[in-house]
C-alpha cells in the first residue's frame, strides 16, 4: 500500500552526511511540508498539520528540485527502529521516509507558457453556397 501526503512546502533543509558503524557515509534530508486541512466551504484552516519527511541517498535530488512554496505529493514509506535509552528504557522511532516526488498545478520552477490561440479551419462539404 503506498502512502502519499499532499501540501506545500515550507523548508527544505541542507543535506546531512552521516558516518555509520560500518565506516561508510550515509546522506540524508528533511523537508516539512504544510499538509494542513481547510474546510472545502469556507475556506478556513481546520488546524495544522506539518509533515517531516525524510529523504535519503539517491531521492534527495528529487525535492532539490522544488523551492519553498510549491505544492507537491510526495509518496513515502513509514520505517520503525527500536532502541534503548540511557535509563534502560525501549523507545520508538518513525520516520516518513520520501521516495517519490509530484508537482500539484504550476510550481515556482517552472516558467509561464502562453500557448497560441487555436483557429479554426473551414470544413469542406459544409452548408456554405462556395
Amino acid at each position: 500500500m503506498a502512502n502519499s501526503v499532499r501540501g506545500r512546502i515550507v523548508e527544505i533543509g541542507q543535506v546531512e552526511r552521516i558516518q555509520t558503524k560500518g565506516g561508510t557515509t550515509f546522506e540524508k534530508l528533511e523537508c516539512v511540508l504544510d499538509a494542513s486541512r481547510y474546510d472545502a466551504i469556507t475556506g478556513e484552516k481546520g488546524y495544522d498539520n506539518f509533515v517531516v519527511l525524510e529523504f535519503s541517498q539517491n531521492k534527495i535530488e528529487q525535492i532539490q528540485k522544488f523551492k519553498v512554496g510549491d505544492a507537491v505529493e510526495i509518496s513515502f514509506e513509514l520505517t520503525g527502529n527500536r532502541y534503548q535509552n540511557q535509563q534502560g528504557e525501549t523507545k520508538y522511532m518513525t520516520r516518513a521516509r520520501a521516495y517519490k516526488v509530484d508537482p500539484i498545478g504550476k510550481t515556482k520552477t517552472e516558467s509561464k507558457v502562453e500557448q497560441a490561440p487555436q483557429v479554426a479551419q473551414p470544413q469542406k462539404g459544409g452548408d456554405l453556397p462556395f
